[in-house]
Formats: structure tokens, sequence, C-alpha cells
């Protein structure tokens, strides 16, 4: 799928707000040109230490007008993945990274790309953490 991105480095204490502002922009973005979201926002991880976080913030579009800096227009994975269903707050999607992990360890699945986190529940509109769903994947061959 097409979607824009806004690519962020951050250390771990500032992941929330890069987050916060990044989506805010690509949203303003989506509804300045006239576009229409085609899913939930994601965001693709490429680094992660406690020093050092470098990610993409995205939000699908089903069709791109005009982007400026710091907005791309990037096309996501469309390939076999390994997924699972985290339900809590972000804080504790790390839990779930581990149960994707062993999972591909498991049953000799190949990385093959970027691990993506899809934000399926709205926290503006679901204040219990508790049913907050991320739906996980990582690309395998």
């Amino acid at each position: 799928m097409q979607a824009l991105s806004i690519h962020s480095e951050v250390g771990m204490a500032e992941i929330g707000d890069a987050m916060g502002a990044a989506f805010g922009q690509i949203m303003q973005a989506v509804q300045t040109g006239g576009m229409e979201m085609a899913g939930a926002p994601f965001a693709i991880w490429y680094a992660w230490d406690t020093d050092k976080f470098s990610f993409d913030n995205c939000i699908p579009v089903a069709k791109v007008t005009s982007v400026t800096d710091p907005i791309k227009v990037i096309t996501t994975y469309g390939g076999k993945a390994a997924m699972v269903d985290h339900f809590g707050s972000y804080e504790t999607t790390q839990y779930s990274w581990g149960v994707l992990e062993n999972y591909i360890k498991d049953n000799g699945l190949e990385l093959n790309g970027d691990p993506m986190e899809v934000y399926i529940t709205d926290p503006m509109t679901e204040p219990d953490q508790s049913k907050w769903q991320t739906t996980l994947y990582w690309p395998v061959k």
C-alpha cells in the first residue's frame, strides 16, 4: 500500500512526542491535500536500542495528491509476514515482540525486512489501555 511517512530518530524518552508530532503533520497533509486514509496508522522500525530509535511514522492513503518535506511517499512491503496482535499499552509491546521473535525462530523462518506496528485502536477514543490493539508484523521468507 501507499503511505505518507515522516522519519524519526530519537531516544526512548522522546518516542511518544516524535510519533504524536509526525502523525499530526501527516494527518494535516491528508486533510489539506484532500486525501483519504486507507487504513490504520503504523510505524516501520529500522533500529531500536536505549540510545537511538529509528522509524517511519506512516498513514496509508488511497491516492496521493502532493506532499512536502519532511513528508515522503512510501510503498509498504507486500510479501509474507509473521504477525501477532498485542493488547495493552505501547510500553508493553516488547513482550509481544518477544513472542513473535520466538515464533519466527521456532518455525525456522528467515527475516526479510523491517518490522512494522499497526495501531488499530485510537487512544484518543479508547482510554482503557488494556483494550488497545497493535498488530505487529515481521516480514519473513
